[in-house]
């Protein structure tokens, strides 16, 4: 094992670097406690397999994929069977409201503009846009911005034929 600190079963050679791993190997097997079902005779050494047992037996907890009729007891089975079976339908859930997306991307500019408030301030007045093509579009249509050459006395509004000046007139 490295130099982290480890953690040492005081019964027999059992090692480990998680003390959490460490009392649950002294439950199992050195302790004679058992945690047993209140509703059948089921028992065990694991209090988190008594509860794993009630969740699926007694209480009847199931996990549904939302694209085909797989049910699973655990939410790691059933999120592992999305990763394999459905790749390409993998939801990325929003989580402050309902929102879901397919693509991660579009679930962060959820969040930035939704939860976040992020919003694209104009230079020249006090429009906000959520999204910065809206901003671009905003200043184009409202604001007449003058592009000046700082090579000649060439100006204009648009700024695609500003470059194409550059371009044509002083690259070389």
């Amino acid at each position: 094992m490295s130099q982290q600190q480890q953690y040492l079963c005081s019964e027999c050679e059992y090692k480990t670097l998680r003390k959490h791993d460490l009392k649950r190997h002294i439950d199992g097997k050195h302790l004679d406690n058992s945690y047993f079902c209140t509703d059948c005779k089921f028992q065990s050494k694991y209090k988190d397999v008594l509860k794993r047992h009630k969740d699926i037996k007694h209480l009847n907890i199931r996990y549904s994929c939302s694209h085909c009729d797989f049910k699973s007891t655990s939410k790691n089975y059933l999120k592992q069977h999305k990763e394999t079976v459905h790749p390409n339908f993998i939801d990325n859930k929003c989580n402050f409201c309902d929102f879901t997306s397919k693509k991660k991307e579009y679930l962060n500019k959820h969040i930035k503009t939704v939860h976040l408030k992020l919003q694209y301030l104009c230079p020249y007045c006090d429009f906000r846009a959520s999204k910065l093509n809206f901003l671009r579009l905003h200043v184009k249509n409202k604001h007449k911005i003058m592009h000046h050459c700082y090579m000649c006395l060439y100006k204009c509004y648009s700024k695609k034929e500003f470059k194409r000046h550059i371009n044509l007139e002083h690259k070389k």
